[in-house]
């Protein structure tokens, strides 16, 4: 069962972390736009 939480928890920390990389990525754009 030890197994089953750990993977759980895995999956929720690796969305989380395409979470934050997807903000990222629209302030990044959005700083760029406006060097512009």
């Amino acid at each position: 069962m030890k197994n089953q939480n750990e993977v759980q928890c895995l999956k929720q920390q690796l969305q989380q972390q395409k979470n934050q990389v997807a903000e990222l990525k629209l302030e990044f754009k959005q700083e760029i736009q406006q060097q512009k």
